[in-house]
C-alpha cells in the first residue's frame, strides 16, 4: 500500500514551523506554502507578499510542486507494480502477484473492494496489465 507522503521530509523544524503557520495565516496548500518559503529563503513575510501581490508566482510554485509530486507518485506507482508483477511476463501482475497484492492491501481476493479495484485498473480474470494499473491509480490520486 501506498505510505501517506510528506512534503517536508529533509526539512529542518523551523522551516516546518514556517510552513505550518504560512497554511495557518495564509490559505495556500503545504506545498505552495513550501516553495514559496524556499523560493523566499525562508522568509515568511517576504513569502507571504509573494503569495498576495504576485499571483503568478503562487501558480508557478504549484505548477513546480505539482509536477514533482507528479513525477513522485508516477515513480512510486512503478515500484509498487514491479514488487507484484510476474517474473516471466514483466508487464503483468498474475494471479501470484494479486493474491500478494492483496494480502498486503489486507483484503481478501473475493472482497467486492477488490472487485472495485480490478474493475478501475481494468483487470481481466486476476491479470493486472502495467499501463491500465499506473493509469487507473494516477487517476484515482
Amino acid at each position: 500500500m501506498l505510505a501517506p507522503l510528506s512534503l517536508q521530509f529533509g526539512k529542518n523544524k523551523v522551516q516546518k514551523e514556517k510552513i505550518q503557520t504560512d497554511e495557518t495565516v495564509h490559505p495556500a496548500s503545504e506545498s505552495v506554502a513550501s516553495q514559496l518559503l524556499k523560493a523566499n529563503n525562508w522568509n515568511l513575510d517576504v513569502a507571504a507578499d509573494a503569495y498576495y501581490n504576485q499571483p503568478g508566482a503562487v501558480t508557478a510554485a504549484a505548477a513546480s510542486a505539482g509536477a514533482k509530486m507528479g513525477q513522485f507518485v508516477e515513480s512510486r506507482l512503478q515500484q509498487v507494480f514491479d514488487q507484484y508483477k510476474d517474473a516471466d511476463e514483466p508487464d503483468k501482475i498474475l494471479l501470484e502477484g494479486t493474491e500478494r497484492y492483496c494480502a498486503d492491501l489486507e483484503v481478501a481476493p473475493d472482497d467486492v473492494l477488490m472487485l472495485v479495484i480490478a474493475t478501475h485498473l481494468k483487470a481481466k480474470m486476476c491479470e493486472f496489465p502495467r499501463q491500465t494499473f499506473i493509469q487507473g491509480w494516477r487517476e484515482l490520486r
